[in-house]
Protein backbone atom coordinates (compact mmCIF):
# COMPACT_ATOMS: atom_id res chain seq x y z
CA UNK A 1 0.00 0.00 0.00
CA UNK A 2 1.48 3.13 -1.08
CA UNK A 3 1.06 6.57 1.14
CA UNK A 4 0.58 9.97 0.07
CA UNK A 5 3.55 12.35 0.67
CA UNK A 6 0.64 14.80 1.53
CA UNK A 7 -1.99 14.14 4.19
CA UNK A 8 -5.49 14.34 2.36
CA UNK A 9 -8.10 16.70 4.09
CA UNK A 10 -10.76 15.65 5.80
CA UNK A 11 -13.79 16.28 3.19
CA UNK A 12 -16.11 16.49 6.39
CA UNK A 13 -14.44 19.75 7.49
CA UNK A 14 -14.10 20.79 3.54
CA UNK A 15 -17.73 20.25 3.53
CA UNK A 16 -18.46 22.36 6.94
CA UNK A 17 -16.02 25.19 5.84
CA UNK A 18 -18.43 25.44 2.19
CA UNK A 19 -20.84 25.25 3.83
CA UNK A 20 -20.01 28.10 6.07
CA UNK A 21 -19.06 30.16 3.18
CA UNK A 22 -22.20 29.50 1.27
CA UNK A 23 -24.50 30.85 4.27
CA UNK A 24 -27.61 32.69 3.40
CA UNK A 25 -29.67 32.61 6.89
CA UNK A 26 -28.00 36.04 7.72
CA UNK A 27 -30.30 37.92 7.89
CA UNK A 28 -31.41 39.20 11.57
CA UNK A 29 -28.01 37.57 12.84
CA UNK A 30 -25.23 39.60 13.77
CA UNK A 31 -23.77 39.86 10.04
CA UNK A 32 -19.99 41.28 11.34
CA UNK A 33 -19.33 38.45 13.66
CA UNK A 34 -20.92 35.91 10.59
CA UNK A 35 -18.18 37.76 8.76
CA UNK A 36 -15.49 36.39 10.67
CA UNK A 37 -17.22 33.19 10.19
CA UNK A 38 -17.15 32.89 6.50
CA UNK A 39 -13.56 34.94 6.37
CA UNK A 40 -12.06 31.84 8.92
CA UNK A 41 -13.70 29.38 6.74
CA UNK A 42 -12.13 30.53 3.21
CA UNK A 43 -8.64 31.02 5.11
CA UNK A 44 -8.27 27.49 6.47
CA UNK A 45 -9.79 26.82 2.65
CA UNK A 46 -6.72 28.27 1.30
CA UNK A 47 -4.19 26.62 3.94
CA UNK A 48 -5.85 23.40 3.05
CA UNK A 49 -5.61 24.20 -1.12
CA UNK A 50 -2.03 25.72 -0.59
CA UNK A 51 -0.75 22.46 1.14
CA UNK A 52 -1.92 20.50 -1.97
CA UNK A 53 -4.21 18.68 0.34
CA UNK A 54 -7.28 18.23 -1.81
CA UNK A 55 -7.68 15.76 -4.63
CA UNK A 56 -8.41 17.39 -8.22
CA UNK A 57 -12.14 17.17 -7.84
CA UNK A 58 -12.45 18.11 -4.27
CA UNK A 59 -10.30 21.37 -5.04
CA UNK A 60 -12.43 22.49 -8.12
CA UNK A 61 -15.45 22.03 -5.70
CA UNK A 62 -13.96 24.38 -3.16
CA UNK A 63 -12.76 26.94 -5.72
CA UNK A 64 -16.24 26.96 -7.00
CA UNK A 65 -17.49 27.71 -3.64
CA UNK A 66 -14.59 30.54 -2.93
CA UNK A 67 -15.45 31.81 -6.57
CA UNK A 68 -19.34 32.11 -5.40
CA UNK A 69 -18.32 34.12 -2.19
CA UNK A 70 -15.95 36.15 -3.90
CA UNK A 71 -18.97 37.35 -6.71
CA UNK A 72 -21.96 37.26 -3.76
CA UNK A 73 -20.03 39.10 -1.13
CA UNK A 74 -19.80 42.94 -0.87
CA UNK A 75 -17.98 42.09 2.72
CA UNK A 76 -14.05 42.92 2.01
CA UNK A 77 -12.92 40.55 4.56
CA UNK A 78 -14.29 37.40 2.84
CA UNK A 79 -13.95 38.95 -0.26
CA UNK A 80 -10.17 39.09 0.30
CA UNK A 81 -10.13 35.56 2.42
CA UNK A 82 -11.85 34.17 -0.78
CA UNK A 83 -9.32 35.37 -3.54
CA UNK A 84 -6.22 34.87 -1.62
CA UNK A 85 -7.05 31.09 -1.17
CA UNK A 86 -7.80 30.97 -4.94
CA UNK A 87 -4.35 32.67 -5.62
CA UNK A 88 -3.50 29.62 -3.41
CA UNK A 89 -5.72 26.72 -5.62
CA UNK A 90 -4.00 28.21 -9.10
CA UNK A 91 -0.62 27.59 -7.98
CA UNK A 92 -1.27 24.09 -6.58
CA UNK A 93 -4.18 22.95 -8.84
CA UNK A 94 -4.99 23.28 -12.71
CA UNK A 95 -7.81 25.29 -12.64
CA UNK A 96 -9.68 26.09 -15.47
CA UNK A 97 -10.90 29.33 -16.56
CA UNK A 98 -14.47 28.52 -16.67
CA UNK A 99 -14.61 27.80 -12.80
CA UNK A 100 -12.83 31.35 -11.96
CA UNK A 101 -14.30 33.49 -14.84
CA UNK A 102 -17.00 34.81 -12.74
CA UNK A 103 -14.57 36.84 -10.93
CA UNK A 104 -14.10 38.49 -14.36
CA UNK A 105 -17.96 39.74 -13.92
CA UNK A 106 -17.42 41.34 -10.41
CA UNK A 107 -13.85 43.44 -11.27
CA UNK A 108 -15.80 46.90 -11.22
CA UNK A 109 -16.71 46.55 -7.86
CA UNK A 110 -13.90 44.95 -6.26
CA UNK A 111 -11.29 47.22 -4.20
CA UNK A 112 -8.03 47.76 -5.65
CA UNK A 113 -6.59 45.92 -2.88
CA UNK A 114 -9.12 43.03 -3.61
CA UNK A 115 -8.67 43.64 -7.51
CA UNK A 116 -4.87 43.33 -7.33
CA UNK A 117 -5.03 39.31 -6.73
CA UNK A 118 -7.58 39.05 -9.77
CA UNK A 119 -4.83 39.30 -12.51
CA UNK A 120 -2.73 36.59 -11.29
CA UNK A 121 -5.64 34.18 -10.45
CA UNK A 122 -6.81 34.39 -13.83
CA UNK A 123 -3.56 34.20 -15.85
CA UNK A 124 -2.61 31.13 -13.75
CA UNK A 125 -5.18 29.15 -16.02
CA UNK A 126 -2.95 30.27 -19.51
CA UNK A 127 -6.32 30.42 -21.23
CA UNK A 128 -6.63 33.30 -23.92
CA UNK A 129 -9.48 34.30 -22.45
CA UNK A 130 -8.06 35.56 -19.23
CA UNK A 131 -6.18 38.02 -21.10
CA UNK A 132 -8.78 40.66 -21.95
CA UNK A 133 -9.82 41.09 -18.54
CA UNK A 134 -5.98 41.36 -17.25
CA UNK A 135 -5.71 43.96 -20.54
CA UNK A 136 -8.28 45.82 -18.96
CA UNK A 137 -6.62 46.18 -15.51
CA UNK A 138 -3.69 47.80 -17.25
CA UNK A 139 -5.55 50.92 -17.63
CA UNK A 140 -6.49 50.46 -13.62
CA UNK A 141 -6.25 53.71 -11.36
CA UNK A 142 -4.62 51.68 -8.72
CA UNK A 143 -0.12 51.29 -9.38
CA UNK A 144 -0.75 47.48 -7.72
CA UNK A 145 -3.22 46.43 -9.59
CA UNK A 146 -1.85 47.92 -12.87
CA UNK A 147 1.77 46.41 -11.47
CA UNK A 148 0.03 42.89 -11.02
CA UNK A 149 -1.80 43.01 -14.56
CA UNK A 150 1.59 43.83 -15.76
CA UNK A 151 3.19 40.21 -14.20
CA UNK A 152 0.03 38.76 -15.62
CA UNK A 153 0.46 39.99 -19.56
CA UNK A 154 4.08 38.59 -19.06
CA UNK A 155 3.14 35.50 -18.01
CA UNK A 156 0.51 34.67 -20.57
CA UNK A 157 3.10 36.18 -22.92
CA UNK A 158 5.48 33.56 -21.81
CA UNK A 159 3.05 30.71 -22.29
CA UNK A 160 1.98 31.66 -25.36
CA UNK A 161 5.59 31.64 -26.37
CA UNK A 162 6.51 28.54 -24.99
CA UNK A 163 3.47 26.90 -26.99
CA UNK A 164 0.44 27.24 -24.61
CA UNK A 165 2.60 24.20 -22.38
CA UNK A 166 -0.87 23.66 -20.25
CA UNK A 167 0.52 21.64 -18.21
CA UNK A 168 1.10 23.76 -14.64
CA UNK A 169 -0.38 26.59 -13.38
CA UNK A 170 1.83 29.84 -12.52
CA UNK A 171 4.81 28.23 -11.15
CA UNK A 172 7.15 31.02 -11.88
CA UNK A 173 4.93 33.64 -9.71
CA UNK A 174 4.36 30.72 -7.27
CA UNK A 175 6.52 33.05 -4.93
CA UNK A 176 4.90 36.27 -5.69
CA UNK A 177 1.43 34.83 -4.60
CA UNK A 178 0.22 37.03 -1.83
Amino acid sequence: MTTSRRPRASLDRVEVLCATLNRTDLVGRDTGREAVRRDAAADELGDLLEAGSLEQADAERVVAVLVDAVTSQRDRVVQEAGLNALSHAVVRYRVPYALLGPIADVTAVLHPLELAYVPFILSATHESTARAVVERLLRHPDAEVRAEAAQAIDELDAVAAAGSDNTANSAARAGNSR
